[in-house]
């Protein structure tokens, strides 16, 4: 038989001696195969090294990286997801309605103001459809007043000076100091028509006071600020 056949055949051969070999853990990048040059058989090298009479072949554990296969066909679509809980906005604060008036109505904050005589001012929910008075916090801090309000004293102010309507209690009061608001009046006339006539003032203390040229009774319309924590 030809040298180079009977090489040729046994190292095809001892392709599964070898493969063995690496499977079984060998920290070498080559794996030496020894020929016997008398006969062909091929055996595994020991510690890389072949004994008299064989040729010593050595071949790669691993191979030159092949080409890229084709792609293979899409997998079924999975089954949808359950759908995960809706998320929920932080809930506003209820709103705090202003309560029948009270002559100590600095001390009972959130009552409206009446004299001890009545005359004056004597401070009420406007009533006829209007919203009652109230105030709130979002979250964010921003106390929002709303509703309409009036006085019921046929009199109106005293002396001139602006009346109290009621004092948000702590918490509720403005954090910038003194502000004034122009409001609209509860009247048929229209918005426009009468915007500044009327206004709001807020103090520190909480004190609520109003102001109108045409009328007693007001609204809340656009009373928003920022209160005190």
């Amino acid at each position: 038989m030809n040298w180079g056949k009977t090489l040729f055949l046994g190292v095809v051969i001892a392709v599964a001696v070898a493969g063995y070999a690496i499977g079984a853990g060998s920290q070498s990048k080559t794996v030496v195969l020894c020929a016997a040059k008398k006969g062909g058989s091929v055996t595994l090298g020991r510690g890389g090294k072949c004994a008299k009479g064989a040729k010593a072949v050595s071949i790669a554990k691993e191979g030159p990286q092949g080409l890229t296969g084709p792609v293979g066909p899409q997998g079924p679509v999975g089954p949808q997801g359950l759908e995960g809980p809706v998320g929920k906005a932080p809930p506003l604060e209820a709103a705090h309605f202003v309560s029948p008036a009270v002559t100590a109505c600095a001390v009972q904050t959130g009552s409206f103001c009446v004299t001890e005589t009545g005359f004056c001012w004597d401070m009420a929910n406007a009533g006829n459809g209007q919203a009652p008075v109230s105030f709130r916090k979002d979250s964010d801090g921003f106390v929002h007043i709303e509703g309409a309000f009036e006085n019921t004293n046929s009199q109106g102010a005293c002396g001139g000076n602006l009346p109290p309507v009621f004092f948000l209690p702590e918490g509720f009061r403005p954090s910038g100091g003194t502000l004034r608001f122009p409001v609209a009046p509860c009247t048929e006339q229209s918005f426009e028509a009468e915007y500044g006539n009327g206004f709001i003032m807020v103090k520190p203390n909480g004190q609520i006071t109003a102001g109108s040229t045409t009328t007693n009774c007001l609204t809340f319309d656009g009373v928003v600020f920022h209160g005190d924590s």
